[in-house]
Formats: C-alpha cells, sequence, structure tokens
C-alpha cells in the first residue's frame, strides 16, 4: 500500500514538473516574439 502510494506522488512530481517546464518555454517564447 505504501509502495503505491510513492509511485503516486512520484508520478504527480513528474507531472508538476512537466507543466512548469511547459510554462517556463511559453515564457520564454512570449519574451523572444516581444524583442
Amino acid at each position: 500500500m505504501r509502495n503505491q502510494w510513492k509511485k503516486q506522488s512520484k508520478i504527480q512530481r513528474q507531472k508538476r514538473n512537466l507543466i512548469a517546464g511547459l510554462k517556463m518555454d511559453y515564457q520564454i517564447r512570449t519574451m523572444r516574439m516581444k524583442s
């Protein structure tokens, strides 16, 4: 049971990192477009 929870939290962390990465990528792109 505990192992399952660890796996779940790992997946959630990966998702959060992915979303953060996409946001950063978006910001960098918009900054490039403006300049």
